[in-house]
């Protein structure tokens, strides 16, 4: 594949335009600082071209680092990373106690495998 000359430099713009805060943030990884024309506030510690939705993008990412690490965790044993959503309606303290109580041995297991709860989840 061959990439035009103008979207290599625009790439290597978007790096090198960063703001200090930007480019030590534990995020970068994901967002690479957001899209440039939305570069156009003032980081926390006073820095300009900073990227307009980066408090959202922050809060985002807190809010689901340990629902992306559970994901990557399912994907290295080889599960599918849609278990988490099991995992979650059935299987957190909080919820476990009503929802489990109306699985029965015999019924459909709850993760859509088509066989009986006992022998596949249960």
């Amino acid at each position: 594949m061959q990439y035009e000359p103008s979207g290599i430099q625009f790439g290597k713009d978007k790096q090198e335009t960063l703001n200090a805060d930007c480019k030590r943030c534990k995020y970068k990884f994901a967002c690479n600082g957001g899209c440039p024309k939305q570069r156009f506030t003032v980081s926390p510690n006073g820095l300009p071209n900073h990227n307009y939705f980066c408090q959202g993008y922050k809060l985002f990412f807190e809010h689901t680092a340990t629902y992306m690490q559970e994901m990557c965790n399912l994907l290295k044993q080889g599960r599918s990373p849609a278990e988490l959503m099991w995992m979650l309606n059935y299987r957190e303290p909080k919820t476990s106690a009503t929802k489990m109580s109306s699985i029965g041995r015999n019924s459909p297991c709850l993760c859509g495998s088509g066989q009986k709860y006992k022998r596949c989840c249960g």
